[in-house]
């Protein structure tokens, strides 16, 4: 939401959503949003006892507002561990399917879609498998799908702990305490297929996924999916030269450097046939002023350091 509502003039792109999918997508992820907010800030004053009640009441009023909503999850280890989504979803009889929303490590634990050459794509949903959150067990669930990606020992001043968790433990809770409904269609799983991401970009993938998991639900159709993502990476892009010409360090130019040369080829590549001239050659010029102020900064810095 912070990157959708960042004002930028003279920009002539917008997402062409219907007046009902765009109020839809931000209050799905603003509920988002909160709810996260709400549980690190809990985390972090050391109230976990208070976590499970917070967590409960929002998927409560979100889930009876929009059907659905999003919790971050994930888990922690040596490694540092891996980002990514729970899908709530309430069910006629009260009850709710859960599915973790995912397309990196774990994957192999969702529907394999399709084998093309050397590449397997996947459903980014798993599986989903109906749990009463409201009974003991369904609070149990919550607590220890938490406590995969929050220490739940950790108090102020002590010793910090790493766990050893895995994606195994966490599609693991789902299938101890949930009952597996049945699959989508294929057309739905095709609409939800990815290959496996690249090491290390699970936060970006994973909230992505998330967003094309709430415009499919929206029924925007792919043009309008790809056209969002594709608007959520050029304000990502802008923010970011706005924070570089803020900072005003060398050390960040081979970032920018990076983030330009994957936003070009990202144009070239997946975007043109979504975009008209018009916004081809705005992208163009946004393009040429990063590139000329970071071709400037390389000089001075180069002077400098002379």
């Amino acid at each position: 939401n912070y990157l959708l509502n960042i004002d930028i003039p003279n920009c002539p792109l917008n997402l062409e959503l219907t007046e009902q999918q765009g109020k839809s997508v931000k209050k799905r992820i603003s509920n988002l949003e909160v709810l996260n907010a709400t549980t690190e800030k809990l985390v972090e004053e050391h109230h976990i006892d208070r976590i499970i009640g917070q967590v409960k009441s929002k998927i409560y009023k979100y889930c009876q507002d929009e059907g659905v909503c999003y919790l971050q999850s994930g888990y922690k280890n040596l490694d540092g561990g891996h980002f990514t989504g729970l899908k709530i979803r309430k069910l006629e009889n009260g009850r709710y399917a859960i599915s973790c929303i995912n397309h990196g490590a774990g994957i192999e634990y969702h529907r394999k879609i399709a084998i093309s050459g050397s590449k397997t794509k996947y459903s980014y949903q798993s599986d989903e498998y109906e749990i009463d959150i409201r009974s003991n067990s369904g609070e149990e669930f919550l607590q220890r799908i938490l406590e995969l990606c929050y220490d739940d020992k950790q108090k102020p001043g002590s010793e910090k702990i790493t766990n050893p968790y895995s994606a195994e433990d966490l599609y693991g809770l789902l299938k101890l305490y949930g009952t597996q409904l049945p699959s989508p269609t294929p057309q739905v799983m095709d609409e939800k297929s990815v290959t496996p991401q690249r090491t290390g970009t699970c936060t970006i993938t994973n909230i992505h996924a998330v967003a094309r998991d709430i415009l499919i639900d929206n029924e925007a159709d792919f043009k309008k999916r790809k056209r969002y993502h594709f608007i959520i990476k050029l304000r990502s892009l802008i923010a970011a030269f706005n924070e570089y010409r803020t900072l005003n360090s060398d050390y960040t130019i081979p970032i920018m450097e990076g983030a330009l040369n994957e936003f070009s080829v990202r144009i070239n590549k997946q975007y043109r046939s979504i975009l008209n001239d018009d916004e081809i050659i705005y992208c163009a010029e946004l393009q040429a002023q990063i590139k000329e102020r970071l071709e400037k900064d390389k000089e001075s810095a180069i002077k400098l350091k002379c």
